[in-house]
């Protein structure tokens, strides 16, 4: 091959290794508005009375901005087993959607695991806040 021709060539394959490597030029779903649009559920406590969780949380609907209205409050659980690996990720999984009214949930501990709630308020349009700090229970 003469000099110009393979100038041409790998000029041509760096070019098509380079927009390979920069990705197909798709771009994700629409990113949800600002989470802190609207303000999370505070403080989060857990009750265990008579082999019975009560997970029970405060949250002041005024503070939802306008156009925001408040939906309500998804709760969500992890648990781990005794046996549970140290270090392991806490996966948790969406127990219940409950109205914008209700500040209390019950809750059946898992017997032999250690299982955690977080709570997550929810507005209209599909805006959700942080996530609650998490409560765990231990249940032998």
């Amino acid at each position: 091959m003469k000099p110009i021709q393979n100038r041409a060539l790998i000029l041509g394959l760096s070019l098509l290794l380079v927009m390979w490597m920069a990705g197909c030029g798709k771009k994700g779903p629409p990113s949800v508005a600002s989470a802190k649009a609207v303000t999370l559920p505070a403080p989060v406590n857990l009750t265990i009375i008579n082999e019975q969780g009560m997970l029970s949380w405060n949250y002041d609907p005024a503070s939802v901005p306008e156009p925001i209205r408040l939906q309500g409050f998804d709760i969500f659980r992890a648990s781990l087993d005794k046996e549970g690996c140290e270090g392991c990720p806490i996966i948790f999984e969406r127990l219940d959607r409950v109205n914008q009214d209700v500040r209390q949930y019950a809750v059946k501990p898992i017997p032999g695991h250690t299982c955690y709630f977080k709570i997550q308020a929810i507005g209209e349009p599909d805006i959700k806040s942080e996530f609650s700090r998490v409560v765990q229970n231990k249940y032998e």
